[in-house]
């Protein structure tokens, strides 16, 4: 029972042949498939670590920059009263909208000579905090470009060479 030949009579010996050879033939893709897999795996895990740890340095920030970015419960304190206070969700906090809608109602409204720029928060509806950090771009923009716009860092581009290299895995 399974055996061929055993109730009957064989299978001519050229079709035993084909289908000793076409199993073989579908082993031998099968372990060549794993053998590929295997290795784009290994290549892939070697050249992402080549790029974390010889390319790509991990950003440690030092005492200076944690000092900048810690918030004291004083800066709190120092908001307005209407800051405080204000209902999330629900009252404005005088965030401008997206730059494609102010661009847009730019366009429909008159393109006066106002200096101040359109995102630009209204300054008596504006909450305390987004006046600052309006000003505090300002005051990164008046400096002029510090780097290229088009310049990308290094490692970028060596990790954009790498999907282009292993894109089809």
């Amino acid at each position: 029972a399974g055996r061929l030949g055993l109730h009957g009579p064989s299978p001519p010996a050229w079709i035993m042949g084909l289908w000793l050879t076409n199993n073989a033939a579908s082993f031998g893709f099968m372990a060549l498939c794993i053998f590929l897999a295997i290795h784009a795996s290994f290549r892939a895990q070697a050249a992402s670590t080549q790029l974390l740890t010889r390319v790509t340095r991990v950003p440690v920030p030092t005492l200076q920059q944690l000092d900048h970015a810690r918030k004291f419960a004083s800066e709190f304190e120092q908001q307005d009263w209407g800051d405080i206070f204000r209902v999330p969700y629900i009252t404005n906090n005088g965030a401008p909208k997206t730059d494609d809608t102010v661009h847009q109602q730019g366009k429909a409204a008159c393109s006066g000579s106002s200096k101040r720029s359109r995102s630009a928060p209204g300054r008596a509806k504006a909450s305390s905090w987004v006046r600052q950090e309006f000003q505090t771009d300002r005051a990164v923009k008046d400096l002029g470009p510090l780097v290229p716009e088009d310049a990308a860092p290094e490692h970028f581009e060596l990790f954009k060479q790498v999907q282009k290299e292993y894109y089809q895995y």
